[in-house]
């Protein structure tokens, strides 16, 4: 599989923490913004594998995950 990355011109924090979308930070790896079966909202680190956070609304992911070198990607991800 390979991931095919190109970087988005919006980079609000509500742009960013948007259900659904995926961004890189400052360490290079990929968090997808997601929705937990409970009615919360969670980050996935995409690189790692892993549920990083898990709060109540977006507006709390943001409050506290978000940092000023998080960028919005647009990622496609295909065949290799």
């Amino acid at each position: 599989m390979k991931v095919e990355i190109d970087k988005v011109e919006k980079q609000t924090p509500e742009d960013i923490y948007k259900l659904g979308n995926v961004f890189v930070a400052e360490d290079n790896n990929l968090y997808l913004v997601s929705h937990l079966e409970n009615g919360g909202y969670c980050l996935v680190n995409l690189t790692l594998n892993q549920v990083v956070a898990q709060v109540r609304t977006p507006l709390d992911l943001i409050e506290k995950e978000y940092r000023t070198t998080d960028k919005l990607i647009d990622v496609k991800i295909v065949r290799a």
